[in-house]
């Protein structure tokens, strides 16, 4: 039988691995119990670890649940990374955007009680996590005035514009939450509409 050359992980990268476990694992126990109900033995029972094990790397259930917006935010830009053409510019991008928006939280809906409850429950990890998904919008609309792909506006304007951007994703995803999915007909209505509004007001 042909040996496999399988490196043995070191001993930091033994500990970043059961790290990244626990806190997939508190995600998942979030998603499917909110965060009252993402006890620590869930949490590490889910996750296969000892409970004992989850105080080497987390001081107390708080300090994990802090990281889980940032670890939503992370996994949605990922999605979008891998479900946006990268060529695609200006009004076209953002309509893109919103597509895949909707694909996403079609799809990790669960998951979404992650940035719901976490103005509450992970006050901390929410600013960073919006302050994140901001920064980058801010980039990529910077990118389209400079292009002159989008009409100019100063940084304050800009700023509100975001809001009003991410407040529609939110209005969106409460109905999905409510169960009330998208049909094609719908999306097609949804981003026909968004785009002329866009089209209209903000990008040239």
């Amino acid at each position: 039988m042909a040996k496999t050359n399988q490196r043995k992980l070191s001993r930091a990268e033994r500990s970043e691995l059961t790290r990244s476990q626990l806190i997939e694992s508190a995600a998942r126990m979030v998603g499917e119990f909110g965060y009252d109900g993402a006890s620590i033995s869930r949490i590490c029972t889910h996750a296969g670890i000892a409970q004992g094990t989850f105080y080497n790397y987390f001081e107390s259930r708080q300090e994990i649940f802090e990281l889980l917006p940032i670890y939503y935010g992370e996994s949605m830009l990922n999605y979008f990374r891998h479900h946006i053409d990268p060529h695609v510019r200006g009004l076209d991008r953002e309509v893109a955007r919103l597509e895949a928006f909707i694909d996403f939280f079609e799809q990790h809906n669960v998951s979404e009680r992650i940035i719901n409850e976490a103005p509450i429950m992970a006050a901390e990890g929410y600013r960073r996590f919006y302050k994140m998904i901001r920064e980058g919008y801010r980039r990529a609309l910077e990118r389209d005035i400079a292009s002159g792909a989008m009409r100019h506006m100063d940084e304050s304007e800009l700023l509100v514009l975001i809001d009003m951007m991410v407040a529609i994703r939110n209005g969106l995803s409460q109905q999905i939450l409510l169960g009330e999915s998208k049909d094609e007909r719908e999306r097609k209505t949804i981003l026909a509409l968004y785009r002329d509004i866009m089209a209209k007001a903000i990008f040239t």
